[in-house]
């Protein structure tokens, strides 16, 4: 395998653990949200909804632009525009 294909297949694999580790936060950490917006833990299940649509829906539109442009530079443009959007303390 060559150094590039070795460097793709690591990216993927942190990108998709990354994916997983958000989504676990996420349900973890839904009662500490719940309780500091004053809401009832279950009144967060649109957030948690939200994001799994968000998910589905992008999703298949990246593998199309993928399928259209260079795959590198999709999944590159995804994670740039999906790092700031994450939650920072």
């Amino acid at each position: 395998m060559t150094p590039t294909a070795l460097l793709t297949v690591h990216m993927r694999a942190i990108a998709f653990f990354m994916e997983s580790l958000d989504t676990t936060i996420l349900n973890t950490a839904v009662p500490a949200i719940a309780e500091a917006l004053n809401v009832a833990p279950l009144g967060l299940k649109a957030a948690l909804s939200s994001e799994t649509l968000s998910l589905a829906v992008f999703i298949p539109i990246s593998g199309w632009l993928a399928d259209r442009s260079e795959t590198d530079r999709v999944f590159a443009s995804g994670c740039s525009l999906s790092a700031p959007a994450a939650p920072t303390r």
